[in-house]
């Protein structure tokens, strides 16, 4: 129940008050909109005009009034009390009568086969300024997610060589990142007041989660036989990856070698040591750095000032130091139609939901961005090129470093900026090469697409858009996505792809977003759409780096191998989101699902010899057995479904 879309939306009318909200998966939530607002009044006026305005008189002749004193629906008082009673009877007033809104809801539910089907989001046609206001929790919100994914995970690696922790602790600080994820704190809508309660939150789940993940990883490494390895990478992605490793400062090396694999060439820059290398799938391998190298000297970029070239692309700069060409020399693509550019505009929606709004007019109003610093090398070597550039807008600078890789068609922005005008919303903008009609953006367990034109009411108003980790536009049989490591806004018009980097909003807080900020979002070209371009894949590898550990010398009776899969799920269209001890300290949970929206059979493998498989619901209840043997099992995914299951061992 929300009455936001019918009371807030700025340019359509919902069509529906009663319905059912049809999801990706095809499953359905019995929905309501009250026609009127929330904490109302209790008055003859107001119950009447809540009748009228009701649009499934014939579907489902009952509505629900929510009222009560005070702005978000407290208690009522007692005249309202006594007028809900006196208007159960009243002549020319709807019949009505006291009761709880599960009582409203449950009997909803028993005309639902009449009712309306809404299968799509349910898009709030304002307050498009939350996806973007307050940087720094938005980062801090993504941190969070990843470090008790990877936390749950290594934990459970553990569990399965003895190690005792169970889920509690952890529970306690997945208890901080959710109420945080509250409806006026993740927005960046909270009073001044509420920060340092929120600051303090952060902190302490941060402490929690590395403390649980730092001992799991330990433990586990006591139990590896790596033969003195100087480094010990743990992937907790469910496929084996290839990927560039960034590790601390190895002085004087020149190469790492894993098991019996040849040596791989490292590189050095800034303070760090990079490698690439092959990561099982959720697992582990163990590296031993070598003073020499087999590899030649080679670099990944060439340079004349204008012109950057790789292996695979060619990028032409033009005279503001905007990437103007940039040409994909494996699938013979001219990737951009015009200039990719920083855009700020003026940002001011009116100061009663500055922190709230993106005015509709945003765009009337631009800032010139200058290049105050050209794009220069910073380091060239056998696995990546680093070139930096810097801007200024107004009283704000922008610093970049463009990663562009040998091995990667992945084109990374590492951006640092020093934000100091009020009411201002910056954007990187890719005119792209592509004709497309929908872009796909990335949501929590599955994926939305919305039109690029503007031919409705409904796709005007759709000017600023939620995407999670990636957003996509492809034609045929070629893409490119934008991939972030801690934003949320999006919006694609036409061939347009563009991602909201900042927004400094003056209310409730008059420094909203001043100050220093740091993320990366990446250019990814692919060929053929975003599922056969494995963009879902490339985005939870950017936001989710291998884990490097340092272990201590060799222990005694360490059984593990140095390189080793915990589970492999051979398809390509399943992500594992979770693997966690139990709630109830038995066995390991594992939460899969299908982010392509494919209907196959799909083996699982793990390393452990299985006493039970069993599909439970999300609150790990409710078990039915699945067939295994030995280490595997297959499951039968519909599209886009979410499984849970039970493993024991």
């Amino acid at each position: 129940m929300t009455n936001k879309l019918n009371i807030w939306n700025d340019t359509t009318v919902f069509p529906h008050d009663s319905f059912r909200w049809r999801g990706l998966d095809g499953s359905e939530v019995i929905t309501h909109f009250p026609p009127t607002h929330f904490a109302q009044d209790l008055t003859a006026d107001n119950l009447r005009r809540h009748w009228d305005e009701y649009r499934e008189k014939l579907d489902a002749p009952t509505n629900l009034f929510i009222y009560g004193w005070g702005d978000g629906g407290g208690g009522p008082t007692r005249e309202m009390v006594q007028t809900g009673r006196s208007a159960s009877s009243f002549p020319g007033l709807p019949n009505g009568k006291l009761a709880f809104a599960e009582d409203f809801f449950d009997n909803l539910a028993k005309q639902s086969a009449d009712l309306p089907v809404w299968d799509d989001e349910l898009y709030l046609e304002t307050h498009r300024g939350t996806l973007t206001t307050r940087a720094d929790l938005k980062k801090k919100n993504r941190r969070a997610e990843v470090l008790y994914r990877n936390a749950e995970i290594i934990t459970a690696f553990a569990n399965l060589v003895g190690y005792a922790q169970n889920q509690d602790e952890i529970n306690e600080g997945w208890k901080l990142v959710l109420l945080n994820q509250f409806h006026d704190t993740l927005p960046g809508t909270h009073v001044p007041a509420a920060i340092p309660d929120i600051e303090r939150d952060y902190v302490k789940a941060f402490e929690i989660g590395n403390r649980v993940q730092a001992n799991a990883i330990g433990y586990l490494a006591q139990q590896i036989a790596h033969d003195n390895a100087d480094v010990l990478l743990f992937n907790t992605l469910g496929w084996e990856r290839n990927e560039l490793i960034e590790a601390p400062h190895q002085p004087g090396a020149a190469a790492i070698g894993f098991g019996n694999e040849p040596a791989v060439p490292i590189q050095h820059y800034a303070g760090q040591t990079y490698f690439r290398v092959n990561v099982p799938s959720m697992g582990w391998t163990a590296g031993k750095f070598v003073a020499e190298s087999s590899h030649p000297t080679q670099n990944t970029a060439t340079f004349d000032g204008h012109q950057i070239e790789t292996e695979r692309y060619q990028i032409h700069l033009n005279a503001q130091g905007e990437l103007n060409q940039i040409v994909d020399k494996l699938y013979e693509r001219e990737i951009l139609a015009d200039a990719a550019r920083f855009q700020v505009f003026e940002d001011d929606p009116g100061r009663k939901f500055s922190a709230w709004d993106i005015a509709y007019h945003l765009e009337e109003y631009t800032y010139p961005v200058e290049q105050i610093s050209p794009w220069t090398l910073k380091t060239n070597g056998p696995l990546f090129a680093v070139f930096h550039a810097a801007w200024q807008v107004l009283d704000s600078t922008i610093e970049q470093e463009m990663w562009l890789y040998a091995d990667d068609g992945r084109m990374d922005f590492k951006t640092k900026a020093e934000w100091r005008n009020h009411c201002k919303l910056l954007k990187a903008a890719f005119p792209l090469n592509v004709r497309t009609r929908t872009a796909a953006y990335d949501l929590p367990f599955g994926h939305i697409e919305r039109p690029t034109h503007r031919n409705t009411g409904f796709e005007q108003a759709k000017f600023e858009v939620c995407g999670h980790k990636w957003a996509d536009l492809s034609e045929g049989d070629y893409g490119v996505a934008i991939l972030n490591d801690c934003k949320y806004g999006y919006d694609a018009k036409e061939n347009v792809l563009r991602i909201s980097l900042i927004r400094s909003p003056i209310r409730p807080d008059a420094n909203s977003d001043i100050g220093h900020h740091e993320f990366t979002y990446s250019l990814f070209p692919h060929t053929g759409g975003w599922r056969e371009g494995q963009v879902d894949r490339a985005a939870y590898g950017l936001n989710i780096p291998s884990l490097v550990y340092q272990p201590e010398a060799q222990q005694q009776g360490a059984s593990l191998p140095s390189t080793h899969s915990v589970l492999q799920t051979h398809a390509e269209h399943i992500i594992v989101e979770a693997l966690k001890p139990a709630e109830d300290g038995h066995g390991l949970i594992l939460r899969t699902f299908d982010s392509h929206g494919s209907r196959q059979k799909v083996p699982f493998e793990t390393c452990f010899t299985l006493d039970g498989v069993a599909e439970t619901d999300l609150l790990e209840e409710n078990p039915v057995p699945v067939e295994h043997t030995g280490s595997q099992f297959h499951e039968r995914f519909k599209p886009y479904e979410i499984k849970t299951h039970r493993l024991n061992f």
